[in-house]
């Protein structure tokens, strides 16, 4: 196999959305409940069960009389509108207190995951171990500090929130013109994928997918199929092909400066960002990876221009 000859599309042809964002007041009051919600903590409870409030239970389900795999369970721990059980579970458990007993008619969703269960009617006998209830952190100090803001009271507490909301959404934005720029590109480009290299994309994926999922690092990454990677790799050499293609083509270049830049816009969201910016830049494999990031930004930015 010999490299590729690559030919760009037309640059002017593609066409681009570019989403705005505009945070409101309303949206920081939001996130600083969200972020209470994270922090409760639950408390024994005598009062009956509410939504919010985490149960132990016990169940047995039965359909037509008979016990079926997996419809029973001891010590069983549900939090009353986390919707993690089928559709109407969770909602009977309203207004049982500590020691209670209930009988549910449930039906099984058409689309649950176990095919002999879809659609059944089933009875859940279900006893209630304990109640607790929820209770949020007070917006204080000890609050602020729990997520990496000291010394500041609530007004500054909400501007570092906007500031990290800010960050989000432009990245969020950058993204996806990202992605509306290599799905084009991809389209538009006449490029031969040799099976080298896509085979070496197939190695890597499987590789980071061992690394996700770990398995104790026991599992044998040439053990996943390849086919699950294969559409994929494709696409990520088509696009790194091009890219690269792009960047021989207008002489594009990464500095020094460009590379520190985009360090400093991650370490923001740190704790501590001279440690993170000093890690960084110390370290050449990750160094090298953030140059690869930036000279992928700036063919963004090309074709955008």
């Amino acid at each position: 196999e010999v490299y590729p000859e690559i030919v760009v599309g037309n640059l002017d042809a593609i066409k681009i959305i570019r989403q705005a964002t505009e945070g409101q007041e309303a949206d920081i009051d939001t996130m600083i409940e969200n972020l209470r919600a994270q922090a409760a903590k639950f408390v024994d409870s005598d009062e009956a069960a509410a939504q919010g409030d985490r149960l132990v239970i016990s169940y047995v389900g039965t359909i037509g009389g008979e016990a079926f795999a997996g419809g029973t369970a001891e010590q069983a721990t549900v939090v009353i509108g986390a919707n993690k059980m089928i559709p109407g579970f969770e909602e009977g458990l309203v207004g049982l207190s500590a020691g209670e007993e209930r009988t549910l008619e449930l039906t099984f969703p058409a689309e649950y995951h176990a095919e002999n269960l879809r659609g059944q009617v089933a009875s859940f006998v279900v006893s209630v171990k304990s109640v607790a209830r929820s209770v949020l952190p007070a917006v204080d100090a000890e609050f602020f500090s729990a997520y990496g803001v000291q010394d500041t009271d609530v007004e500054g507490f909400r501007t570092e929130l906007r500031k990290n909301m800010e960050r989000e959404a432009k990245n969020a934005v950058r993204a996806k013109i990202k992605q509306q720029v290599v799905d084009q590109l991809v389209a538009s480009a006449a490029a031969e994928v040799p099976s080298t290299l896509v085979n070496a994309e197939i190695d890597r994926m499987r590789q980071e997918a061992v690394q996700r999922f770990g398995h104790g690092g026991k599992m044998d990454p040439a053990a996943l199929p390849a086919e699950l990677f294969r559409e994929q790799a494709v696409k990520r050499v088509q696009t790194g092909l091009i890219f690269a293609q792009i960047v021989k083509d207008h002489a594009l270049r990464v500095t020094d400066e460009q590379v520190r830049a985009k360090i400093e816009d991650l370490a923001s969201s740190y704790q501590d960002p001279a440690q993170f910016i000093e890690w960084f830049m110390s370290n050449p494999e990750q160094k090298s990876q953030m140059e690869a990031a930036v000279l992928e930004d700036l063919v963004v930015e090309h074709v955008m221009s």
